[in-house]
């Protein structure tokens, strides 16, 4: 009896032991990254020595280690389930751009942006940039356009050539003023990135320099002065110095440097300096005086001017009777 229940005894203690090791298992935890199959993620209790799935969270993917864990004791064994971002590869060539890897590689979660060359621009629906998710990239890669222009405005008593519809950036356009006018402003102007032509239109003007008066011309060209031409010239004797000049006639039809004047020269100083015309000067009034004297003096010797003055106021060894004499002689 003894016997009997000893064995009793040994069963029960076994049965306890065998209990306690089949315990289940609650829901796995896959960690980051890595969740439950459909298939499993509905269950809440999983029995001793089942199996729990996992596989990689959307944008990740397997890259090593086992997939399947193990309920044994109500503990899970380990899940080596390993899995990494998916690329989303290149996103193809932009042409006349750039694209920028903001996050320094195409995967999963990362951004790029665009640029376009100067004188493009960005079209599409992605030219603000794309995503790298879990299906590839958010959408398609955007184009560089070349930036063009309408046609210049056109010129008053001109024209530019070549004459399109539009431009492309960079392309240039000639002006030409008709006749002889002059372009006042840029021969040329380019399609800028703007797309607006650069820089402001010219204008067509008359260029025509005045005549230089009092002046005679030594070199350079006849009138009428148009625009750049060069002149030699003194001016005309009385007229100002005897300096050599040079002038050229400038765009705003002024000679430069600034036209000197020919005007004519008046004497205003004496020799000494005072201030009076020549025939004011006292060296002339002294000649004037001195020539007065001789020419009286020589009219007189000749014309008996002294004898007059003789007979009216008398002169040294001259006696009244000797007159008395003369006029008895007569009788």
């Amino acid at each position: 009896m003894e016997s009997v229940g000893v064995a009793n005894f040994l069963f029960m203690i076994l049965g306890f032991v065998i209990t306690a090791q089949a315990q289940d298992c609650a829901p796995p935890d896959g960690g980051p990254n890595r969740v439950l199959v459909d298939a499993d993620i509905g269950l809440t209790v999983f029995p001793e020595q089942s199996k729990a799935t996992f596989s990689c969270v959307a944008g990740y993917t397997a890259s090593g280690g086992s997939k399947f864990v193990i309920c044994a004791g109500g503990t899970w064994s380990v899940l080596t389930l390993t899995c990494e971002r998916k690329s989303c590869g290149s996103p193809g060539e932009l042409h006349n751009g750039d694209i920028k890897y903001v996050d320094g590689d195409v995967l999963f979660g990362h951004t790029i942006t665009f640029t376009c060359n100067k004188g493009y621009n960005l079209v599409g629906s992605s030219k603000n940039g794309m995503h790298c998710e879990a299906k590839g990239w958010n959408g398609r890669l955007p184009t560089c356009e070349v930036v063009t222009c309408l046609p210049p405005p056109d010129l008053t008593n001109g024209r530019f050539s070549d004459v399109k519809e539009s431009y492309n950036f960079g392309e240039l356009v000639t002006y030409k003023c008709d006749g002889a006018l002059i372009l006042n402003g840029s021969v040329t102007l380019t399609c800028s990135e703007n797309e607006t032509f650069m820089p402001d239109p010219p204008t067509c003007i008359k260029v025509q320099c005045e005549n230089i008066e009092n002046a005679r011309r030594i070199g350079g060209a006849p009138p009428p002065y148009g625009y750049k031409h060069h002149v030699t010239f003194k001016c005309n004797p009385g007229h100002g110095n005897e300096e050599t000049h040079h002038l050229d006639c400038g765009l705003d039809s002024q000679w430069l440097p600034a036209l000197p004047k020919c005007e004519r020269v008046t004497p205003t100083d004496g020799p000494n300096g005072s201030g009076t015309t020549w025939w004011q000067s006292w060296w002339f009034i002294l000649l004037a005086i001195i020539t007065c004297v001789a020419i009286t003096a020589c009219g007189c010797r000749y014309f008996g001017c002294l004898s007059f003055i003789k007979n009216k106021k008398g002169y040294r060894g001259y006696s009244g009777n000797v007159a008395a004499k003369d006029e008895e002689g007569e009788l």
